[in-house]
């Protein structure tokens, strides 16, 4: 049961972004300016890296179901969101965070936390992305309305 499960999950994690890596890299034949080919270019180095990343977090969720122990380290959550954004921003540049946050209000212990820095950043990253896909799908949705 824990095999078809992780097999399931795998295959959903690492479909679309495989599908989307192969079709943005075959867009990229078609670009005749090297000036313009590199920037597109660190948006798939940048998405082939988060493939490594998904492939990682299985395999550490794997050691997890099977009982072994996951590796934690004591990081900044703030920190962390705050790369995840950067990278997100890399593959969407027009998708604006708005972060309401002032530094200066909040201890810095608060922030600390001992967990599996792969872990969490994926969690992190898999809710911003999929705050990503809804406002595109909302604003599609209404420009398709109006």
């Amino acid at each position: 049961m824990f095999q078809k499960h992780t097999i399931n999950h795998i295959s959903h994690e690492l479909k679309t972004p495989i599908t989307i890596l192969v079709s943005q890299l075959e867009t990229l034949l078609t670009y005749t300016d090297l000036d313009s080919l590199k920037p597109v270019l660190n948006i798939q180095i940048q998405s082939a890296k988060s493939l490594g990343d998904i492939t990682n977090i299985l395999l550490e969720l794997s050691k997890f179901e099977s009982g072994q122990t996951i590796k934690k380290e004591s990081l900044r959550i703030d920190d962390l969101i705050f790369d995840i954004i950067s990278e997100l921003n890399t593959i969407h540049p027009d998708f604006i965070f708005d972060i309401n946050y002032n530094s200066a209000l909040i201890d810095e212990q608060v922030l600390m936390i001992n967990a599996n820095e792969m872990l969490v950043k994926q969690a992190f990253q898999n809710l911003l992305s999929n705050a990503i896909a809804t406002v595109v799908r909302i604003n599609l949705l209404l420009f398709l309305i109006l």
